[in-house]
């Protein structure tokens, strides 16, 4: 799974893509994670937990939770990588 992040000179999220070889849920987890990061800030979405995107997720089962998992991580790292480039600019 990757992630990429199209971020506005004020740390808005403008848009978001994944790129995922997987399951259908890790396809709706990425999905979910996309509903609710575009539009946020940075530091906002750095906040989205596996308990939030597993809220957003009607009907997914239990063994599916892996998946929430690494949408989420995946999200976070995209965003660390972010912060971290524009950082050394």
């Amino acid at each position: 799974m990757k992630i990429y992040l199209q971020v506005d000179d004020n740390d808005i999220i403008q848009d978001v893509r994944y790129e995922i070889t997987g399951c259908a849920g890790a396809i709706s987890a990425a999905m979910a994670v996309v509903d609710l990061i575009k539009g946020q800030d940075i530091d906002t979405a750095l906040t989205i937990n596996d308990g939030d995107v597993f809220k957003r997720l009607e009907n997914i089962p239990e063994k599916k939770h892996h998946c929430i998992q690494l949408a989420v991580k995946t999200m976070h790292q995209g965003i660390f990588d972010y912060k971290t480039c524009k950082a050394a600019h």
